[in-house]
C-alpha cells in the first residue's frame, strides 16, 4: 500500500493506492460527509483482486477545500481526468456511493470511452426523491442546526426523533437564528459540516434533488456494464430510484440490483447495524458481488 498527498488543479487531494498494478483499477468515490475510510473494511479484501485507488473528495479527509466557483460536478471531473493522468489510470471499474456515485455517474456519462464497468451504490442524481430531513436542510437555520445534531448521531439518517435530539435542534434553531438575524453573523459550523451544508443545497431544494444533479433521464446513454447497489432501509434515497435505475440502464448485471438488508444508506458502516452477524454477511456480499461483476 502506498499513500500520499498531491496537487491537483492547485488543490492538496489524499490518495492511497493498494494491491497488484497488474490488476483490473478499481476506483472508490466516498459519499458526502465522508472519507476514503469509508471503505477501511473492504479495502483490504478488494485488494486482493484489483488495484485500489481511492481518494479524498475536495472538501474532506485531508484534501483542501473548494471555493463557491467550485460548487459543481465538473469540477471533480476535472479533477479525475488529472489524477487518473498522474497514476497512470486507464479504463478503470468505478465505485461510487451516494454522492459519489453521482460523480462516478457523470463521469462515465462524459467519459464513457475511459471507464470499463461502474458500480452506483445508494447513488445520489437518480430521481427527484430525497428525505424530509435533507429537503429542510437546505433552509436557512434550520439546515444548519441539523448538521450540528449530525455530530452527535452520524448514523441517524432521518430526523432524529430522541428528546435530548429534538432539544439540541431546537435550541440551535433559536441560537443560530439570533446570530444571524439579530447579530447578522456567520452561523460557525466545523469544516466539515460547513461544506456538507454547501453541497447539500447546491443540488437539494425543498422539493427534492434538483435538475441541475439529476441523471436519471440520461441512463439510457449508458453503454458499458453497470452493477446497481442499494440497501433495503435506505431513507435518504427511497429503493424504487435503484429499481427505476436498474430499468433504464441498458446493460445492467444480473436480474436486479443487488440489495442489502440493514444498515440503511451505506450499508457498509458497520456502526449502523445491531445485528453483527448481518453486518458481517453484508461486507461478504458486497465484496463478492464487486468481485464476480469486476472480473466478469
Amino acid at each position: 500500500m502506498i499513500e500520499g498527498v498531491s496537487i491537483v488543479l492547485n488543490k492538496r487531494i489524499k490518495w492511497k493506492r493498494m494491491g497488484d498494478a497488474n490488476n483490473p483499477t478499481l476506483v472508490l468515490l466516498h459519499g458526502l460527509g465522508n472519507n476514503m475510510s469509508q471503505w477501511k473494511d473492504v479495502e483490504k479484501q478488494l485488494s486482493r483482486h484489483f488495484d485500489i485507488f481511492m481518494f479524498d473528495l475536495v472538501g474532506f479527509g485531508g484534501s483542501d477545500d473548494f471555493e463557491e466557483t467550485e460548487l459543481n460536478v465538473s469540477f471533480p471531473i476535472w479533477l479525475m481526468d488529472e489524477l487518473f493522468t498522474e497514476f497512470g489510470i486507464k479504463k478503470p471499474i468505478l465505485l461510487g456511493e451516494s454522492f459519489g456515485g453521482l460523480l462516478a455517474l457523470e463521469y462515465t456519462l462524459k467519459r464513457q470511452e475511459n471507464v470499463s464497468k461502474l458500480v452506483l451504490m445508494d447513488s445520489a442524481g437518480l430521481g427527484r426523491e430525497i428525505c424530509l430531513k435533507y429537503r429542510l436542510s437546505t433552509l436557512p437555520v434550520l439546515g444548519e442546526a441539523f448538521v450540528s445534531e449530525d455530530a452527535n448521531y452520524p448514523g441517524v439518517e432521518g430526523i432524529p426523533i430522541k428528546p435530548g435530539s429534538l432539544f439540541r435542534i431546537f435550541s440551535n434553531i433559536i441560537r443560530f437564528a439570533f446570530v444571524k438575524i439579530i447579530l447578522r453573523r456567520p452561523i460557525q459550523l466545523d469544516r466539515e459540516e460547513k461544506n456538507n451544508l454547501k453541497l447539500l443545497r447546491h443540488g437539494v431544494n425543498l422539493f427534492g434533488q434538483k435538475p441541475t444533479i439529476r441523471r436519471d433521464k440520461k441512463l439510457k446513454q449508458l453503454k458499458i456494464p453497470v452493477l446497481v447497489l442499494h440497501g433495503l432501509e435506505d431513507v435518504i434515497f427511497p429503493l424504487m430510484q435503484a429499481v427505476r435505475a436498474f430499468g433504464a440502464i441498458p446493460n445492467t448485471w444480473g436480474n436486479s440490483p443487488i440489495f442489502f438488508k440493514g444498515g440503511g444508506h451505506n450499508p457498509l458502516n458497520l456502526d449502523r447495524y445491531k445485528d453483527k452477524l448481518l453486518a458481517k454477511e453484508n461486507i461478504e456480499k458486497f465484496v463478492v458481488s464487486i468481485i464476480e461483476f469486476g472480473l466478469a
